[in-house]
């Protein structure tokens, strides 16, 4: 009967203590950086909004007893792993400001994400999850010029930083996937691109 409480007592705090997912990637995988290219992105994702994206599970019916969250802003947190991942593919990344009208904007949208462990066997420890993330090109009139969804999922039996663990595995899979399209001539095509007011303002414009 000890023995179970000290088990209760164990799962409780490491409950309290490590719900809470930091944001960042595994080391992503090698690739030939691209030719010099700026991107534009978003100053933030959306989708994510300071809520829970996750439970941490207790008792042999693993019964959702401590939401998880992510530290942070997380949809400003995100977008800095976004910049990491586009810096490793070889782009110069600037930042979308609020009067900024004329560049193509890369928008980083969070689809689904859904992370958990259960701790009722510690210090084994399975925590495990996945997330959906959009990705999209769209120029100054907000239109769609490519998008493109990656799904990542992550686990392991790290009792202490597991959620963080899983999150960094989920965000390099889903990274990984996104660098090789930025390589595709749809992307390229898509990054260049002016939209036509933009395009006939330059025109109408004294030379």
């Amino acid at each position: 009967m000890n023995h179970l409480l000290t088990i209760a007592a164990l799962a409780a705090a490491l409950l309290c203590s490590g719900c809470t997912i930091k944001l960042q990637h595994d080391p992503l995988a090698a690739t030939t950086p691209t030719a010099a290219s700026t991107i534009t992105t978003a100053p933030k994702s959306t989708g994510l909004r300071n809520g829970r994206v996750g439970w941490g599970r207790l008792t042999a019916f693993a019964i959702p007893v401590a939401p998880v969250f992510i530290k942070g802003d997380d949809n400003e947190e995100l977008m800095r792993q976004v910049h990491s991942a586009l810096r490793h593919a070889g782009f110069e990344v600037n930042t979308a400001q609020s009067d900024q009208s004329n560049d193509v904007i890369l928008q980083v949208h969070v689809k689904q994400i859904s992370y958990s462990n259960y701790t009722w066997l510690i210090p084994f420890v399975p925590t495990w999850g996945d997330m959906d993330i959009q990705f999209t090109l769209v120029d100054a009139n907000g239109t769609n010029l490519w998008s493109n969804t990656y799904h990542g999922s992550g686990f392991t039996m790290n009792f202490t930083d597991g959620y963080t663990i899983a999150a960094a595995e989920s965000l390099k899979e889903i990274f990984d996937q996104f660098i090789q399209s930025t390589q595709s001539s749809e992307f390229r095509v898509a990054l260049q691109s002016v939209a036509p007011a933009k395009a006939n303002a330059d025109l109408a414009a004294p030379q």
